[in-house]
């Protein structure tokens, strides 16, 4: 795969060498939360010194941008002397902002939240210095789910969005738009291409339609955990505690969460402030569940192909051979490139059987 590296001028893309004999490539797309890249090459002085400084990686057949973040060289008389070039997709320029004021929201539409971190904190909204003049906001997908009560505070903006978009099972993203010369945020949704719907051709991967092979399925219970006890801020000395989560005896797992230092009480009535600490508690737990996810390789002319019949987030039907039958989305699509050819690995992940 050719890529085009870049610098930022002016608040746009400006091309500085196109780079087409990597000895290897791996590309990795996420639906809610940083990509990352790694590129391998023949270090020369000129390569070297290109990425001294951080540079943008773009592909022609690619939305996705990536930031370099760290160079190594190593040397080697009788091997030779490689570069070896990581870093993240450019959804990364959002973990460089934190919340420097508190978000108080209730019964607010999740992408209204998700798009208002965006544009008070990179975008338009806020100050000059922190604006990211290379960002632009996109069009409203319309997602329909609401956040009951949540409290926003001294977090990452990029950890915050990434836990919200996985509870709502949303994707959001920084895609380039060439015809602007920006990266254009957007939250958006997959599309379900299952069995259980009729409006759109499903797609369907397993060995026996030819199109995986290489399979991984993994189940992980031992960080599950299904009841938080939550500590809120004190107030007169008094602190709250509430719990969420309802399971008995050897099934209850318990976890604790201090959200002293992440919630104010401030002039919400105790039931209220109560909601923003369930809400708390709840993204706890979901960060505390079974893990269950399946990857393969998708087979090079499979039927099915990525940005034609299938996108980052759809809901796809999974078969292994092992009477393991599901719907999973589509969270994550690994490429490589290397001297042995190209293969893409698709990750599904929230698994409902």
């Amino acid at each position: 795969m050719n890529l085009i590296v870049c610098k930022i001028q002016g608040g746009e893309f400006v091309p500085l060498k196109i780079i087409d004999s990597a000895i290897s490539v791996i590309w990795v797309q996420r639906y809610n939360e940083a990509g990352e890249f790694e590129l391998y090459i023949r270090a020369t002085e000129e390569l070297l010194q290109l990425f001294s400084v951080e540079r943008y990686i773009l592909r022609e057949d690619s939305y996705s941008v990536m930031i370099t973040e760290n160079v190594k060289l190593v040397t080697d008389e009788e091997n030779g002397n490689f570069l070896t070039v990581t870093g993240r997709s450019a959804e990364s320029l959002l973990a460089r902002r934190v919340t420097e004021r508190l978000y108080n929201y209730s019964d607010v539409n999740v992408e209204t939240v998700l798009r208002g971190l965006v544009s008070y904190n990179v975008g338009a909204n806020t100050t000059s210095d922190r604006q990211i003049d290379v960002i632009t906001m996109g069009s409203a997908a319309g997602l329909t789910d609401t956040i009951d009560n949540i409290q926003i505070f001294g977090v990452n903006i990029l950890e915050q969005m990434t836990a919200i978009a996985k509870t709502y099972n949303c994707g959001f993203g920084l895609r380039l738009n060439s015809a602007i010369n920006k990266l254009v945020f957007a939250v958006y949704v997959g599309t379900d291409r299952t069995f259980a719907q009729s409006s759109v051709p499903a797609v369907v991967f397993s060995p026996d339609y030819d199109n995986l092979c290489n399979t991984e399925y993994t189940n992980n219970r031992q960080n599950t955990c299904n009841v938080a006890y939550v500590a809120g801020e004190k107030v007169n000395n008094v602190q709250s505690i509430i719990s969420t989560g309802v399971a008995i005896g050897i099934n209850r797992r318990e976890t604790f969460v201090d959200a002293s230092a992440k919630t104010q009480a401030g002039s919400l009535s105790t039931a209220a402030y109560n909601k923003v600490l369930t809400v708390q508690g709840q993204d706890a737990l979901s960060k505390l569940q079974d893990v269950t996810s399946f990857s393969g390789e998708i087979l090079l002319h499979s039927n099915f192909k990525f940005g034609v019949d299938y996108f980052m987030g759809d809901k796809v039907q999974v078969s292994n051979g092992y009477g393991i039958n599901a719907a999973a989305y589509v969270t994550e699509i690994t490429e490589v490139e290397d001297e042995s050819g190209y293969y893409m690995y698709p990750t599904l992940s929230n698994w409902e059987v």
